[in-house]
This record gives C-alpha cells, sequence and structure tokens, in this order.
C-alpha cells in the first residue's frame, strides 16, 4: 500500500523503450514504485473505515530508483475517451 504524495504532478517521463522523454503535468504521483508492465493497471484508492475502494486512475509509469509512481487521473482517461461519467 502506498500513500498519495501529490494530485498535480508535473514532470519529465522517460519512454524505457525510446529513451525520449515528455514533460506531463496534472498526474497523481505515489510514495510506492512501479515494476514494468504494471502501465495501464488500475489503481484504487481504498478506504479502511468503510471497506470500499474506488478507481483513482490507470497505472502510467515510475522512477525505479526511488518511491515514486505515476498515475493517470481517472477523469483525464475519461475525457480522452470520450466517456461520460454518470
Amino acid at each position: 500500500m502506498g500513500k498519495i504524495t501529490n494530485t498535480n504532478w508535473s514532470g519529465n517521463v522517460k519512454d524505457v523503450n525510446t529513451g525520449s522523454s515528455i514533460y506531463h503535468t496534472g498526474m497523481i504521483s505515489t510514495d510506492i514504485y512501479n515494476q514494468q508492465g504494471d502501465s495501464g493497471a488500475p489503481v484504487l484508492l481504498y478506504s479502511y473505515s468503510n471497506k470500499t475502494g474506488d478507481l483513482l486512475g490507470i497505472s502510467f509509469g515510475g522512477y525505479d530508483k526511488g518511491n515514486l509512481s505515476i498515475i493517470n487521473p481517472l477523469k483525464t482517461v475519461l475525457d480522452g475517451l470520450g466517456v461520460i461519467r454518470y
């Protein structure tokens, strides 16, 4: 289990396949590292008091030399796909 460290993270993300770096903004960062292959996985925000989980976003990337994972917020993903959430 990790903790959210920033709900408006901005920074460069390096593509492990091409080595190119792309600047991103408006992302969510956490203090736990994602492993290669985790990209695209759903990330849940779990409430211990209510014992419920809500979809926070989609795993995007991380930094393997520290505790950092980057998540695409759910609203950003849905907006990009043109999906309306009721």
